[in-house]
């Protein structure tokens, strides 16, 4: 038996956890002598396997159903909340402390909340900066 340890990481919990694998030689001989059935079935299936990971993401990251985020991109005629512009691809906007789902915003709206960290001071101070210049 062949034992994999992972790096030490912080739980949701606040305790280090340390993730152990264990992989018996036959696993991985097995891997090995299947890898390239393995990457067809990946490659055609790869469509399937987003769509899967999408909904397991919405469900267990945000809480929300595949229904909900209809819902939402409905209500908000498929705009970002923030911006109103249309797109295809909308992200979830959850607040970080609570975790509750707020909308859904496009990539650069949701990446400038990321990056002021969520703070409304911040964000206050960056429009009195725009309006003054």
């Amino acid at each position: 038996m062949m034992t994999i340890s992972l790096l030490d990481r912080e739980s949701p919990t606040g305790l280090k956890v340390r993730r152990i694998l264990t992989r018996r030689k036959s696993s991985l001989k097995y891997y090995h002598a299947n890898r390239e059935a393995k990457r067809k079935y990946q490659k055609e299936n790869q469509p399937r396997n987003t769509k899967y990971v999408w909904e397991w993401s919405l469900k267990n990251e945000y809480g929300i159903s595949v229904e909900i985020f209809d819902q939402m991109l409905l209500s908000q005629s498929g705009r970002c909340v923030t911006c109103s512009v249309a797109l295809q691809k909308l992200h979830v906007d959850h607040d970080h402390q609570t975790g509750v789902v707020r909308g859904l915003l496009c990539g650069p709206c949701n990446m400038a909340l990321g990056l002021v960290k969520e703070k409304q001071e911040v964000l206050r101070a960056m429009i009195d900066y725009l309006e003054s210049h």
